[in-house]
């Protein structure tokens, strides 16, 4: 979660957010297909409160083996529902096995310097796991409120993936395809006005967040599939064997 967006959702509605279960989801059905060791050592750059840190250490990642990279931050500060360290600066000593770009690369002028030094602190075989938001036509003043420079379509963010020496693309795809039609047609409409003070990202009724997160579960099975559209783009990329 953005530091910008912490006072629109509370920790507890964020672990339990459809937008944020989905991705969980699919963090740990990648975390258990690579079958990554006990002592797998992950990062998460642009981490932000440092959400995903907080739900590797509750399914047994220890603080120890993993860390958490944002310039938001100014000295190492926990995440906000563990113990895992975000830094100002990548711990420079150490390799990682995962480093998760989570809405991260838009951040940033030049995304593929931002991805070459990511792939550059990869272990052997490890991997990064990436998520942008998708369709420059729907950049929008959510995309201002948060710093966004760009956003991607699955054509752009594999070109990008490629274009890094000594990345391999996995797979790539798009993620929300359940609630893009509906997100698409209000960002539309509502035009650019360039007046907006947060984020799309909200609570919602209890009956609708839970019908999201069972949407999403379902549309997780095929979305491997899906380079057709959706909210997100997603790529894993592994370093490549020397």
């Amino acid at each position: 979660m953005d530091v910008v967006e912490s006072t629109q959702l509370t920790t507890p509605q964020a672990f339990n957010h459809w937008y944020y279960r989905a991705k969980f989801d699919l963090l740990t059905e990648h975390v258990t297909r690579e079958k990554l060791a006990p002592d797998a050592r992950i990062a998460d750059i642009g981490c932000g409160l440092g959400l995903f840190l907080s739900y590797l250490e509750r399914t047994g990642f220890s603080p120890s083996q993993m860390a958490g990279i944002d310039p938001a931050y100014t000295l190492p500060t926990p995440a906000v529902d563990g113990n895992t360290l975000i830094f100002p600066e990548w711990p420079s000593e150490r390799l990682f096995d995962l480093i998760l770009m989570m809405h991260v690369l838009e951040h940033v002028e030049d995304d593929r310097a931002m991805l070459a030094d990511a792939a550059s602190r990869l272990a052997e075989n490890g991997t990064l796991f990436i998520e942008v938001p998708a369709f420059p036509f729907l950049y929008s003043d959510h995309d201002r409120f948060l710093g966004h420079y760009r956003r991607y379509t699955t054509g752009s963010l594999q070109r990008l993936v490629e274009s890094v020496e000594g990345l391999e693309l996995v797979k790539v795809h798009y993620l929300f395809a359940t609630i893009f039609p509906f997100a698409a047609a209000v960002r539309l409409l509502r035009g650019s006005g360039g007046s907006k003070k947060s984020s799309d990202l909200k609570p919602h009724a209890p009956w609708l967040n839970q019908s999201l997160i069972l949407a999403h579960k379902l549309e997780r099975r095929l979305a491997k599939l899906n380079r057709f559209f959706g909210l997100s783009a997603f790529a894993v990329a592994r370093k490549k064997s020397r």
